[in-house]
């Protein structure tokens, strides 16, 4: 994040360094620990000692995030494949100043994005959030469509999701996403136009939605057309508001 950016933040990863934290034994809930060393080279020292968190998951390493903001509405961003959260952190950092509390994380080394979005979703519950809504971009709309059941969230949004990625199976666990869900993909974004529609027909959500925008952008690169910055902030606003 650069330093005009910087702001306010409220979610997941952090970094390696600084001191180890004790893991917690199987039965034990996730800890959470400050992160000293910047998770990102988008992330500055002062930003990352303010918004950085360390969650220990018994066995699995850790998750490594920035959570900004206040609130009792929290925003989980999910990466893409690259892992890359400084995607992400533009958008969080300004839903932050806008009374949500917000969270970017980097995947740990499970392989299973959605397993990380309920640790920190589970983190973000014991320190005060009672709304969740979760956001993803491509491999990141996997994870929190397989994640959102589990998470109890109350409202899902996907950019460019495939109908699966590593062990994540979004094909099938969209068949049980009943909460509210925003579908987005590129009309010129290839295969990933059919896995969006795919999953789109595939949920039972009531109130669901599908955006098909001209755009070869994939992922959180749709997020730089404002047709989908409105749409995205609308939906959000209509079911996980602020507080």
């Amino acid at each position: 994040m650069t330093k005009a950016v910087g702001c306010v933040l409220v979610l997941m990863l952090a970094a390696c360094g600084g001191a180890p934290t004790a893991a917690s034994s199987p039965s034990a809930p996730p800890s959470a620990s400050p992160s000293v060393e910047p998770i990102a080279q988008c992330v500055d020292p002062d930003e990352q000692a303010r918004w950085g968190v360390s969650i220990t998951v018994a066995g699995d390493g850790a998750v490594k995030a920035l959570v900004m903001g206040a609130g009792t509405t929290a925003v989980v961003f999910a990466n893409m494949s690259d892992n890359n959260l400084c995607n992400w952190l533009p958008t969080a950092v300004e839903y932050s100043t806008k009374g949500y509390r917000t969270a970017v994380f980097r995947y740990s080394d499970r392989q299973q994005g959605d397993a990380d979005v309920v640790a920190l979703v589970d983190q973000l519950r014991r320190t005060g959030a009672t709304r969740i809504a979760l956001v993803g971009a491509s491999a990141g709309g996997d994870a929190v469509i397989c994640a959102a059941a589990k998470a109890r969230a109350d409202a899902v949004v996907e950019l460019s999701a495939p109908d699966a990625y590593s062990s994540m199976d979004a094909a099938t666990a969209v068949k049980t996403l009943t909460v509210p869900t925003l579908f987005t993909v590129g009309e010129l974004d290839e295969d990933f136009v059919e896995s969006t529609k795919a999953l789109y027909a595939a949920s039972p959500a009531k109130d669901k939605r599908l955006d098909v925008v001209l755009a070869s952008a994939h992922g959180t690169e749709l997020m730089n057309r404002s047709i989908v910055q409105k749409a995205v902030r609308a939906f959000l606003t209509q079911y996980a508001p602020a507080t």
